[in-house]
């Protein structure tokens, strides 16, 4: 049985968690606070007064809940939008990337939950299979960013099969198997097949697009590794344990990234 995306509602409350744990930089290597400020200015004013991660806390909590109230209708709008155009294509998007990624989608597994949220940073969760998405995306922004976070479920998924005793703690940031998923999974969705469903071209993490490894860009080295397994009529797992070894080459590299 193919998944649905399931879209919903974040809420107050949990942005302000997820948003919270995005600026705190002794939770996170990489500093997200441009791309918070960015979608919420006032908040950089009211985060400058506090002192302790108890009042940063609270500061976002006091906006959030404004912000949700504020924006109230506009959210509820978005959520019916994105809900009507993902569903143009989900059933052929959730049909072509098993056949891609040569596995099958866990029988268990009957929703993707997207929860519209206002905060700009989209995390997904691999044990309950749900993400938020920022309610002001364009469709075309929504199309990829769904199709980037629901392939994040299946690729770990194949990901054991293809490496049994890797550790679910490797899954996320900011270790190295992670940091591969990020690089692999907008080379997948630029698979000419699935860039066709999706409408638009796929892009990386921005330090991912910028860097390179042996002076060739990082990101034309692993869409090399999946164009000559393709051509050469490769397995997906071929082409996963090719992009881990060439990953583990470059791992001091790799990881000043984020």
């Amino acid at each position: 049985m193919q998944p649905k995306v399931r879209f919903g509602y974040a809420g107050a409350g949990s942005d302000a968690k997820a948003i919270h744990s995005f600026y705190n930089t002794s939770c996170n290597k990489v500093d997200w606070s441009n791309c918070i400020f960015s979608a919420h200015s006032p908040l950089r004013e009211e985060l400058r007064r506090a002192r302790t991660d108890r009042q940063e806390l609270s500061a976002i909590g006091c906006y959030t809940t404004m912000a949700w109230q504020e924006e109230a209708r506009m959210i509820r709008s978005q959520r019916r939008l994105f809900e009507a155009e993902w569903g143009k294509v989900n059933g052929e998007f959730m049909s072509l990337l098993p056949k891609m990624m040569e596995t099958q989608w866990p029988a268990d597994r009957r929703y993707v939950r997207a929860h519209v949220s206002i905060n700009p940073i989209c995390p997904r969760d691999l044990d309950d299979w749900s993400f938020t998405i920022y309610y002001l995306k364009s469709v075309a922004s929504m199309r990829e960013t769904v199709a980037h976070e629901t392939l994040h479920f299946l690729y770990f998924k194949k990901w054991r099969e293809v490496f049994p005793d890797a550790e679910r703690s490797s899954f996320e940031s900011p270790q190295l198997v992670w940091q591969l998923s990020e690089i692999l999974t907008p080379v997948i969705l630029n698979d000419s097949r699935m860039k066709a469903l999706i409408g638009r071209k796929s892009t990386a993490y921005p330090q991912f697009e910028a860097a390179a490894i042996d002076g060739r860009p990082l990101m034309r080295v692993f869409e090399g590794i999946y164009s000559w397994k393709r051509a050469r009529g490769k397995s997906f797992a071929d082409f996963l344990k090719a992009s881990y070894e060439e990953a583990k080459k470059n791992e001091s590299d790799i990881a000043f990234l984020v």
